[in-house]
């Protein structure tokens, strides 16, 4: 499926750029559609070549954009080229914006998913639901496996599936 007709919510890229290691980046998909997910959204070029390096970018970024926060919420008043300049400086980015709306948007979106956030208890909740129930549930006295976030309906359906042979 292409990439352009998937939708990608606000969550899952949430969860790519604040994954704890190397691992978490690796269970949220192949490695060419995270870092295609990430760099459309973005609307820029990561300049990475693997996972680890792929992390260690979204590391940077977030110390980054929080350190250059009020700079970046500026950018509209001054110059393109010294917004651009800003940018390149200091996020280390190679960007490839032909003019102001363009850079705006660029900005928007790095202040969007690495700009410090308040705390949003609905992706808290989200976050947290399946741990909490197993927690619970151990609770009652019923020991639940961690289930593999990973597995698809088609996945579990076909695992349970009876041959129909006649």
């Amino acid at each position: 499926m292409p990439l352009d007709n998937r939708k990608i919510d606000s969550v899952k890229i949430n969860n790519l750029i604040q994954a704890k290691d190397v691992n978490a980046l690796k269970r949220q998909g192949s490695y060419v559609d995270v870092k295609a997910i990430l760099e459309s959204t973005l609307g820029l070029k990561l300049g990475v070549k693997g996972w680890a390096s792929l992390h260690h970018k979204l590391t940077f970024l977030q110390e980054a954009v929080r350190h250059h926060e009020d700079a970046l919420r500026n950018a509209s008043k001054s110059s393109f080229s010294r917004n651009k300049q800003l940018l390149v400086n200091s996020l280390k980015l190679k960007i490839k914006v032909k003019n102001q709306t363009e850079l705006e948007r660029v900005v928007q979106n790095l202040l969007q998913y690495f700009a410090e956030k308040s705390f949003d208890p609905n992706e808290y909740f989200e976050r947290t639901k399946i741990q909490n129930f197993a927690a619970s549930s151990k609770l009652e006295g019923m020991s639940l496996p961690l289930v593999d976030q990973t597995q698809s309906l088609d996945d579990v359906l076909a695992k349970y599936r009876v041959a129909a042979d006649g």
